[in-house]
């Protein structure tokens, strides 16, 4: 027997956002339900009301967005659209986190923000920070001395936009990053510069210390180093692994 829709409620536009865990939720008249099981003799999907303690109930044929059907009454009140809005932007920053882990997060929260609804600071630093946990869970945790510093580069795979090795040299106090390309552009330069940051450097090293080439009269970085201290000794050590990891490549570099 096929079952007919006219003994049933008048149909309702229902809208889909996704929920605090990933699933998808059903929003109708500003009520959150979530998709519980298929009748089958109604070729629909039941949903229930999100809240525990609400028996309320919709029907939502396969592939539609229109309520066919409603059992029960809700005993809470409604969410307003506003708190809806802002719950749907929080739980799709959750998903762009992960999916997008070098965008900033003002660039992110800015994308998912709509332009009709009036947001406070709290607001933003609520969505700062449900990104920044969302983040959390899925990176590894930030190492606390200098071993475990290199313990997680060792386990890393560090590769540029063009599949070229990045990490070149990571042992006893001392991390250099460079390419290729890099130094191949370092042995063709006459003159090499080079500088050195103590303010911005990453934590349990010293300084970030960086060699530039020059080309067509632009200073170009083309060597990144991490060092431990700056004594003589540190320096020595970070020119002798740039020689020797061009030397491997084939590449003279020698600087005087």
């Amino acid at each position: 027997k096929t079952f007919s829709f006219k003994n049933l409620v008048a149909m309702h536009p229902v809208s889909f956002i996704v929920g605090q865990r990933g699933n998808e939720l059903a929003v109708h008249k500003n009520f959150k339900f979530y998709k519980c099981s298929f009748v089958e003799y109604l070729n629909c999907n039941k949903w229930r009301c999100c809240r525990r303690c609400c028996g309320a109930r919709i029907y939502i044929p396969e592939s539609s967005s229109e309520v066919i059907k409603e059992e029960g009454g809700h005993n809470h009140a409604l969410v307003s659209d506003t708190t809806l809005q802002k719950e749907n932007v929080s739980n799709s920053l959750k998903r762009k986190a992960t999916s997008s882990l070098s965008e900033r997060p003002s660039k992110l929260i800015r994308s998912q923000m709509k332009d009709d609804v009036s947001y406070t600071l709290t607001d933003i630093s609520n969505f700062r920070q449900c990104l920044y946990r969302e983040r959390r869970k899925r990176l590894p945790p930030l190492p606390k001395s200098l071993t475990e510093t290199h313990d997680c580069l060792q386990n890393a795979r560090f590769e540029t936009a063009r599949k070229e090795k990045f990490l070149l040299v990571n042992d006893d106090g001392l991390v250099l990053f460079s390419t290729p390309t890099n130094l191949k552009q370092l042995s063709s330069s006459k003159s090499i510069f080079v500088d050195g940051t103590f303010t911005y450097c990453a934590k349990f090293f010293t300084q970030m210390f960086t060699i530039h080439s020059i080309d067509n009269g632009h200073f170009i970085p083309v060597v990144y180093s991490l060092l431990a201290n700056k004594t003589t000794k540190a320096y020595e050590t970070m020119f002798k692994a740039t020689i020797k990891e061009s030397c491997e490549l084939g590449i003279s570099f020698t600087p005087t």
